[in-house]
């Protein structure tokens, strides 16, 4: 089954979908249009809870005109900036710089939809648009600041057992209501196996690289066997980079929670994440639309792996048997679809304020005749 991404994005209130070209900023006739492009990684930094941190990203460059041109047109010799046009509302200056006698300008500072090998250029009389390829379809809106935010999907969705894994992990796992500091896609988890699967469904489907993620970890450190030392944090940090192939680099502050012991954690909690509003709404709506179709055991038992490996638990009694299966949330909605789809299955299940519970022998051996391990292949 496919689900075209265009229905979905339309649900979006306030979102242009474009099938042809995609805008990426005000631009006027004067400029011209860049004579070739390219995109670029650099690093910049930022300050997060006092300390300098690492940003990766990625930047697309125009080539404008011949460094000789630009010489000639300029007031002062040291000029740091690439501007054309004579009215002052087009005075809009742009980084630069020389390259083989051409100067290239920093058209897009923070490009995140991969390689624009085979793409064109193009004015449309009021914006720069960047040219989509037929599978593909464009979306943005305009921000508070008046910039243009976008993102570049794939024309459709194939839905499989391992899209449903992940859409259940992130049902479990993901970031789902407003918060303050602005809005990322974050998915929060201890397994490493789990964590690369979501990151490489997102590079497949959402066009994240894997350097595009930041990270950061959470250490429950109460009962710790020594102190957790800056030794101790760069050789799980070095860990969990090779294990997901996020940079090194990307790896913000460690957190320690002393109220906690972590009994089946040894290499702490990880969460990444990518900060961008639109794919977060769209991810959301997303959800919301799939569990349309999650309604028959072919797409449910896929759908309740990926959730039961984000947020499923066990209860034991005193004797180390077991007393039930749990599944947390908290929020009603999400109690009320978990419970339809455990009935589909035969399973079921009693509410509580902050999970759902699976009990009895009967309906243990109903959960047991369903595959719930992810293949860790």
């Amino acid at each position: 089954m496919k689900i075209e991404t265009e229905v979905i994005a339309k649900l979006i209130e306030g979102l242009n979908v474009e099938k042809e070209s995609l805008p990426l900023r005000v631009w006027y006739a004067q400029r011209g249009l860049p004579i070739e492009m390219k995109t670029e990684n650099y690093i910049t930094h930022q300050i997060t809870h006092g300390k300098k941190v690492c940003i990766r990203r990625v930047a697309i460059w125009g080539k404008m005109e011949t460094f000789d041109e630009f010489q000639k047109r300029k007031r002062h010799k040291k000029s740091k900036a690439w501007c054309k046009g004579s009215k002052s509302s087009n005075r809009r200056t742009f980084e630069w710089k020389e390259e083989n006698g051409y100067v290239w300008i920093k058209l897009v500072p923070k490009w995140n939809c991969g390689d624009v090998s085979g793409r064109k250029m193009i004015f449309d009389g009021k914006y720069l648009r960047l040219t989509l390829f037929s599978d593909e379809i464009g979306i943005w809106y305009i921000s508070r600041e008046g910039q243009i935010r976008f993102w570049i999907l794939p024309k459709e969705i194939k839905i499989n057992d391992k899209l449903l894994e992940i859409i259940g992990i992130l049902d479990g796992e993901m970031q789902k209501k407003i918060e303050g500091g602005g809005i990322s896609v974050k998915v929060t988890n201890s397994e490493p196996t789990i964590i690369r699967r979501v990151i490489d469904i997102f590079e497949k489907y959402f066009r994240i690289s894997k350097e595009m993620w930041r990270a950061s970890l959470t250490i429950n450190a109460k009962n710790l066997e020594k102190e957790y030392s800056e030794k101790d944090n760069k050789k799980l940090k070095i860990f969990w980079s090779q294990s997901i192939e996020i940079p090194f680099e990307n790896f913000g502050k460690t957190t320690l929670l002393f109220q906690y012991e972590s009994k089946h954690s040894p290499y702490g909690i990880l969460q990444i994440r990518v900060s961008s509003f639109l794919l977060w709404k769209f991810l959301m709506r997303f959800l919301e639309y799939l569990r349309g179709f999650i309604k028959s055991e072919k797409f449910i038992v896929p759908y309740l792996r990926g959730l039961v490996a984000a947020e499923g638990g066990v209860g034991l009694r005193k004797d180390d048997k077991l007393s039930h299966l749990l599944i947390g949330t908290t929020k009603d909605s999400d109690k009320k679809f978990y419970r339809e789809c455990l009935e589909v299955l035969g399973i079921k299940s009693k509410e509580y304020e902050q999970r759902i519970e699976i009990c009895g022998g009967k309906n243990f051996k109903a959960y047991a005749r369903n595959p719930w391990s992810l293949d860790r292949g």
